[in-house]
């Protein structure tokens, strides 16, 4: 009946087992005794997970931690300057999208939404904002998904034609 306990109190037979856990800042695992398997390697891990954006990549070029998870797009550069980082990336089961309202009157003309679907250059947003670490997607499911159709049709960066759209749409 409590479901705020499942965080306090977990249940697990892996190589660690829960510490400490501090909402919204830490948690941190310790050997786990009792492990069936040979002991871990390390005496403790701790997960900051405190989204403080900047703070997590000070910690790891002060030494403080030793993995960064998911840095922040604008990080990348600084990671891959440093000769002590090694910056790894792998493929994400996400896909950032643009919702359209269909109900707003300017948005019901199919022909409006192609214009602005024409008018996106994706490759310019992967490159700016993900600083090129992202793959083009052209549907909701990512390219490494299983169930991707890679003969989805790819749209194209067409700002003349997405005028003419909306010329024609009046």
């Amino acid at each position: 009946d409590n479901k705020e306990q499942i965080d306090q109190l977990p249940i697990g037979s892996g190589p660690y087992q829960l510490k400490e856990y501090q909402v919204n800042d830490l948690i941190r695992l310790e050997r786990h005794p009792n492990y069936w398997n040979s002991p871990a390697k390390m005496e403790q891990v701790v997960f900051d997970i405190s989204h403080r954006g900047t703070g997590t990549l000070a910690k790891l070029l002060r030494n403080e931690c030793d993995v960064l998870s998911s840095p922040i797009s604008s990080q990348i550069p600084i990671i891959q300057e440093d000769e002590n980082l090694e910056l790894t990336a792998t493929p994400a089961n996400n896909v950032s999208f643009i919702a359209i309202n269909t109900e707003t009157p300017a948005l019901r003309d199919p022909r409006v939404r192609q214009a602005l679907n024409l008018a996106i250059n994706r490759q310019n947003i992967l490159d700016s904002v993900y600083y090129g670490t992202g793959t083009l997607a052209y549907t909701l499911l990512p390219p490494n998904s299983w169930a991707y159709q890679k003969d989805s049709a790819k749209i194209r960066y067409d700002r003349n034609y997405a005028l003419a759209l909306l010329r024609e749409a009046g």
